[in-house]
């Protein structure tokens, strides 16, 4: 199974995307082994990110990677953006790209398919759907049939953290259906069809992740939950980032760092 880690973004002191540290972030995850990357996600911050910094990660990822995996999300509210930036992943040399269904306000599955066919009709990259339950427009059974069937939708990550619901779609669409949600990194390897997971856990811990991934001991399953509990009770994202020792950007500039204390260092000295 492949382990593509959900990069996340590091800012400067002034705000800005910090490309020296993304960079050097990439290069060790790649010391580590791990397969390849999806920037911008939601660990990657796309809701607050502008297209210029969208493209400007992607980059800086794709030059860093070394010819590794690259997944970047293309997401925007403006479409035109959405297919600019499918363009580019394109020309920088992309894998795939990744792209959640429209936010916030509902829309019919009439849409959402239409949403993914303007890409499909820009790119050769496969695309992959995206189904998260904060996203609002859910990608259920049936429209997940008629993205792959009709629209052309090459797959879909699933980060419902519903273990049930991922191993039916796996399923029902073998080597198509990518895992995220790090609660269920020590369930995953149990589920066959998954052709990989989609980490965020992974940019603090990759040897830790890669150890559960091949088939989790009850020692590390149990590690994995207590650390995920730490860095949700620290802040989340933000409590991830600060560990690594990134920079913090508004909104995602709060957290609580004494929880963090009770946790390994990132990195290859904490598993």
């Amino acid at each position: 199974m492949e382990l593509i880690v959900a990069t996340l973004t590091p800012f400067s002191r002034t705000g800005r995307v910090d490309t020296d540290a993304l960079r050097d972030h990439v290069q060790f995850l790649l010391s580590e082994g791990v397969d390849g990357f999806a920037p911008t996600g939601t660990s990657g911050e796309f809701l607050y990110l502008n297209p210029k910094e969208k493209l400007l990660v992607h980059r800086t990822v794709a030059d860093a990677a070394a010819g590794a995996e690259v997944i970047p999300c293309i997401w925007d509210p403006d479409p035109r953006v959405v297919t600019d930036l499918a363009q580019r992943a394109e020309d920088n040399g992309a894998a795939a790209v990744f792209l959640p269904p429209p936010l916030y306000h509902p829309i019919p599955d009439r849409a959402t398919s239409a949403f993914y066919t303007s890409v499909r009709a820009i790119t050769d990259l496969p695309v992959l759907a995206y189904h998260h339950p904060r996203v609002g427009n859910p990608i259920e059974i049936e429209l997940l049939a008629t993205l792959f069937d009709e629209v052309g939708v090459a797959g879909m990550k699933d980060s419902s953290g519903d273990f049930f619901r991922l191993r039916r779609l796996a399923r029902a669409h073998p080597d198509r259906i990518w895992a995220g949600g790090d609660n269920l990194l020590d369930r995953v390897a149990t589920v066959p069809g998954i052709p990989g997971f989609i980490s965020r856990f992974a940019n603090l811990w990759p040897a830790l992740t890669r150890r559960i991934l091949s088939g989790a001991s009850a020692e590390d399953g149990a590690e994995l939950r207590r650390r995920l509990d730490l860095v949700d009770r620290a802040g989340g994202l933000a409590a991830m980032k600060y560990h690594l020792g990134f920079g913090l950007r508004a909104p995602l500039d709060w957290l609580d760092p004494k929880p963090l204390a009770e946790l390994p260092a990132a990195g290859a000295l904490g598993g």
